[in-house]
C-alpha cells in the first residue's frame, strides 16, 4: 500500500505541472467577477479528471466509446457538420459581442469602455470541465497511473480515495495560484504581465522558428 500511494503521489505531482491549464486561470482570473469564482475552474478541472478516471479505470469509457463509434459509422458526417455549426455559433457570438462594445461608446467618448468581468463561477465550472476534457485525450500519466492501479484490484471505496487523492495534488498548483491571488495579488499580477510578454515571445517567436525547423529537417 505504501508503493501505492507514494507512485500516487509522484505521478499527480508530476501530471500537475500543466502549462496550460495554469495559463487559462491566469487569465480567467483576470476577467472573473469574483476572486472567489474561479474556484469553480478549478473544481471543473478536478471533478472531469476525477470522473474519467472512474470511467476509464471500471471500463466505463469503453462502452460509451463503443456506443460512439456505432454512431459515428451510422453518420459519418456528423462530427464535420458539428464543427461547422459550433464554429458559426462561435463567429455569430464575437459578432454580436463586438457590435455590442461598438454600441456602447457614445459620441462624447473617443474609447471604448473597459469590458466588464463576466465569468462567473458556474461559467468558469463550465470552463474548466471543457479544458479537462480537450486535454484527455493526451493524459498518458494518467492513463499509466490507472492502469498499474488495476493490478491492486481495490474495493470501489480504496479507488475513490486513491483518485481523490490523486485528484487533489493534481489540482494544487492551480489552488496555490488562487491562494496566492488572495495573499499576493500585486506580486500575482506582475507575474501575469511577465507571463503574458512570454508567451506572446514564445508564440510569435519561438514556435514558428521550430515550426520551420521542423519542415526543413522532415
Amino acid at each position: 500500500m505504501f508503493t501505492l500511494l507514494s507512485m500516487t503521489l509522484v505521478t499527480s505531482a508530476a501530471d500537475s505541472l500543466n502549462p496550460i491549464a495554469i495559463a487559462q486561470q491566469l487569465v480567467f482570473q483576470s476577467v472573473s467577477r469574483k476572486k472567489n469564482d474561479i474556484i469553480g475552474f478549478i473544481l471543473g478541472i478536478g471533478l472531469t479528471n476525477f470522473a474519467a478516471g472512474v470511467l476509464v479505470y471500471y471500463g466505463l469509457a469503453a462502452l460509451v466509446q463503443r456506443y460512439l463509434t456505432g454512431i459515428l459509422t451510422a453518420y459519418p458526417q456528423i462530427i464535420p457538420i458539428g464543427e461547422i455549426i459550433i464554429g458559426l455559433v462561435l463567429v455569430g457570438y464575437l459578432v454580436h459581442r463586438w457590435v455590442r462594445r461598438k454600441a456602447v461608446v457614445t459620441n462624447e467618448e473617443t474609447e471604448i469602455k473597459k469590458p466588464t468581468k463576466t465569468l462567473d463561477f458556474k461559467t468558469l465550472f463550465g470552463l474548466g470541465i471543457i479544458s479537462c476534457g480537450l486535454e484527455l485525450t493526451s493524459a498518458l500519466p494518467y492513463f499509466a497511473f490507472l492502469a498499474i492501479l488495476l493490478q491492486y484490484e481495490l474495493p470501489f471505496i480504496g479507488v475513490v480515495a486513491i483518485l481523490a487523492i490523486y485528484n487533489v495534488i493534481y489540482s494544487m498548483p492551480l489552488i496555490v495560484i488562487f491562494a496566492c491571488s488572495l495573499y499576493f495579488s500585486d506580486h500575482l499580477d506582475r507575474f501575469y504581465k511577465k507571463f503574458t510578454v512570454l508567451m506572446g515571445f514564445v508564440i510569435s517567436k519561438v514556435i514558428p522558428l521550430l515550426w520551420l525547423a521542423c519542415s526543413w529537417y522532415f
